[in-house]
């Protein structure tokens, strides 16, 4: 008799969480089944499930259901019911029901089940990337078309994808959808409404990256009495001037916590904080100083000062030759070698100069001949590290402004 082998993994957990958040009656409250002869809120549990530990395309599903038993050791469906076309048609049922009353109501069964704190949410967004044409979007859809694209292939159309999720727990509640060519920081005014209207407060702290901190969406929140923290972008002149000045006066720091590496143990990162400053708009703002962040700043400053000092003895060995025999060939090479890195450099670009007479006419030499001078010039290239300035910039090590 041949063995029967199927997989549990995870899905007994999975289907578990399905059951307290009750997805399945959601979903059949939403989205008819009508003729379907699968009903479309199993099979988008099964998907769900698929997605958090398989991830396959939907036309492995099937396959994939198939190796699958439930904690009872019965089989969890009948997989050759769930091909890829009863699938997709059950998504596009989905795309059709009313998604954001979805949400809402799994977001608060999650909330009212494992009793999250709303005190604290987090914001942040990426880009989804497509492959294809699709030229006949829906105009009443979010557009999928080229934009900032955080994968690196600005060749490629997107959509922008926000979430939003507790600090307890990490449980997303919310999430939005924007063409490929929103920007991040027009985002945040709109999220931060739909979240005061589905906690039904304005008092939680809305936590995002520095796209949030734009003078319009600070003070958008701040006339609605609510609060926020961001890092403040480093194009801000409140970080600028604050860099400055500690090349000259170190600011009193006050200890905050302490926090012992998840890698190394007996490790601690040790945070200490500026709290006597103002943005340009009022708002409090902390600079923070993180033990940990000042050895990563100085490693990352050192690796590319010797890997600037490696390219620049490189250049200089080809100097006079190919494509680097005049003076604008080579300081174009320079600036691309030095980059933003030239303040750690002095640079002395030297031009030599040689005359050769070279005689006019054929023949040989004779007391009549007559000569020209040609001058011939030749570049030599020296170069040492400004160790002035590399002390000044370590100054802002370990800080970033909150």
């Amino acid at each position: 008799m041949d063995a029967n082998i199927k997989s549990v993994n995870a899905y007994p957990l999975v289907k578990h969480y399905i059951g307290q958040l009750e997805l399945m009656s959601i979903f059949k409250a939403h989205i008819p089944k009508g003729q379907s002869f699968v009903d479309p809120a199993e099979a988008l549990c099964i998907m769900i499930t698929n997605i958090l530990f398989a991830s396959k395309p939907l036309y492995q599903v099937e396959e994939w259901l198939a190796d699958y038993a439930d904690y009872h050791g019965e089989e969890p469906a009948a997989a050759d019911l769930f091909n890829d076309d009863r699938l997709a048609r059950s998504l596009d049922k989905l795309f059709a029901a009313p998604r954001q009353e979805i949400l809402t109501e799994i977001s608060l069964k999650a909330i009212q089940t494992y009793e999250l704190e709303t005190n604290c949410i987090h914001n942040d967004s990426t880009t989804v990337t497509f492959t294809r044409e699709y030229r006949k979007q829906s105009q009443d859809t979010v557009q999928m078309i080229p934009g900032y694209n955080k994968d690196h292939r600005p060749d490629l159309k997107q959509i922008v994808f926000g979430l939003n999720i507790t600090e307890d727990g990490h449980v997303p509640i919310d999430h939005q959808l924007f063409d490929g060519n929103r920007t991040d920081d027009t985002t945040h005014i709109d999220n931060w409404e739909r979240l005061r209207d589905f906690l039904q407060k304005e008092d939680f702290i809305y936590i995002a990256d520095s796209k949030l901190s734009t003078k319009k969406n600070l003070t958008a929140i701040d006339g609605w009495d609510g609060k926020f923290i961001s890092i403040l972008p480093r194009t801000r002149k409140e970080v600028t001037e604050f860099y400055d000045k500690l090349r000259t006066s170190y600011p009193d720091l006050e200890p905050a916590y302490q926090k012992e590496s998840s890698r190394k143990k007996g490790e601690f990162t040790a945070y200490r904080i500026y709290d006597n400053t103002r943005t340009q708009e009022g708002f409090r703002l902390i600079w923070v100083h993180s033990s940990a962040k000042e050895k990563q700043d100085a490693g990352r400053r050192q690796s590319k000062i010797e890997r600037t000092q490696k390219e620049l003895s490189e250049l200089a060995s080809k100097l006079n030759m190919y494509r680097l025999k005049t003076k604008e060939q080579i300081q174009s090479a320079l600036d691309n070698t030095l980059k933003k890195n030239d303040r750690f450099f002095t640079i002395d670009l030297r031009e030599i100069k040689t005359t050769q007479k070279v005689q006019i006419g054929r023949g040989r030499p004779s007391a009549n001949t007559k000569y020209r001078e040609i001058v011939h010039l030749t570049y030599d290239l020296d170069f040492e590290r400004n160790q002035k300035e590399i002390i000044a910039d370590s100054t802002k090590d370990g800080f970033f402004p909150w």
